[in-house]
């Protein structure tokens, strides 16, 4: 069985490749709102959480506030991908661990 970090780089390794592609919006099957939405109902997880290597969360409420303002301003722009990238990984982690 493979661990949730091998799994989180196997995705993470798809994404960036669809986003690399310009296919990204394919595999996302919810809007900006409906993804805001679920992260309003999700569980919360222990904090500091650390998403990927890089990327550590101290404070999920900031973290949801400030990838959600400019995907919600601008969700076709390149940049913001990045963001929904990161939104999405966190999703899949807050699924696996509940």
């Amino acid at each position: 069985m493979l661990s949730l970090q091998v799994k989180l780089f196997f995705i993470s390794t798809i994404v960036r490749i669809l986003l690399l592609s310009g296919n990204f919006r394919i595999i996302l099957d919810m809007t900006i709102s409906e993804l805001e939405i679920w992260f309003q109902n999700a569980p919360r997880p222990e904090q500091p959480l650390m998403l990927n290597p890089a990327t550590r969360i101290n404070d999920i409420d900031h973290f949801l506030e400030s990838h959600f303002a400019p995907l919600k301003a601008d969700p076709n722009s390149r940049v913001n991908q990045s963001l929904l990238k990161r939104l999405l990984d966190l999703k899949l982690l807050i699924e696996s661990n509940s």
